[in-house]
C-alpha cells in the first residue's frame, strides 16, 4: 500500500507538529526526513518550521520486515508562512504640554523589522521619525508603533495609545515700573 505522509500546511515559523503516515505494510518502524528543506527540521517525528520562508518537504521510510520491502513516500509539501509578532506597545509619557517634545520608543513585537511610529488622524500632536510633538493644547493625540515584518514575522501595529494634551505653563510675568514715583504720575 502506498506510504503517505500527514502533516498540517501551512505551519508558521517557530510552531511544531507531530508527523504520522497512512498506508504502508508490514511492521517496520517510520522514520520521517526534511532532505534538502531550507524552512524546516524533523527530529524524530516531530516537524519544526526553521524560517518563515522556503521550502519544507517532508518524507517517510517505512523499514523493511520479514514480509514487506522499504517504502519511501512521495514528498509531503508543508507551506511555511511568517508568525504572529508578540504584542507591540508604544511607551510615550501622558500628559504632555503644548510645544513639547518627546522621544517615543517600543516595547514587545517580534524579530528584526523596523519599528516606525505614527500619529495619524491626530489634531494635536505630530511625529517626525521617533520625535512626538504636541502641537496644540487641546484635541486628540493617537500614538501608534508599527513593527514591519522580515522573513519569519508578520508585520504588526501596536493599538493607538491617547496622549492628554494641555495647555502649556505660561513664563513668568513680570511688571516693570520705575520707583520711586511721585503721587498721581504715570508711567
Amino acid at each position: 500500500a502506498t506510504l503517505t505522509v500527514v502533516a498540517s500546511s501551512p505551519a508558521a515559523y517557530n510552531s511544531t507538529q507531530t508527523l504520522t503516515t497512512t498506508g504502508g505494510n508490514g511492521t517496520g518502524a517510520v522514520t520521517f526526513s526534511a532532505g534538502a528543506s531550507t524552512a524546516c527540521s524533523v527530529t524524530g517525528t516531530t516537524l519544526t518550521i526553521t524560517s518563515g520562508t522556503g521550502t519544507c518537504a517532508i518524507t517517510a521510510t517505512k523499514a523493511a520486515d520479514n514480509n514487506y520491502n522499504a517504502i519511501t513516500s512521495a514528498a509531503a509539501t508543508v507551506t511555511v508562512q511568517t508568525a504572529t509578532q508578540a504584542t507591540l506597545t508604544v511607551v510615550v509619557t501622558s500628559p504632555a504640554a503644548y510645544n513639547s517634545t518627546q522621544t517615543l520608543t517600543a516595547t514587545g513585537g517580534s524579530g528584526t523589522g523596523a519599528i516606525t511610529f505614527s500619529a495619524a488622524g491626530s489634531t494635536a500632536c505630530s511625529v517626525t521619525g521617533a520625535t512626538l510633538t504636541i502641537t496644540a493644547g487641546t484635541g486628540t493625540c493617537l500614538v501608534t508603533a508599527t513593527k514591519a515584518a522580515d522573513n519569519d514575522y508578520s508585520a504588526i501595529t501596536s493599538p493607538a495609545f491617547t496622549v492628554t494634551v494641555q495647555t502649556a505653563t505660561q513664563a513668568a510675568l513680570v511688571v516693570h515700573a520705575t520707583s520711586p514715583a511721585a503721587y498721581l504720575s504715570t508711567q
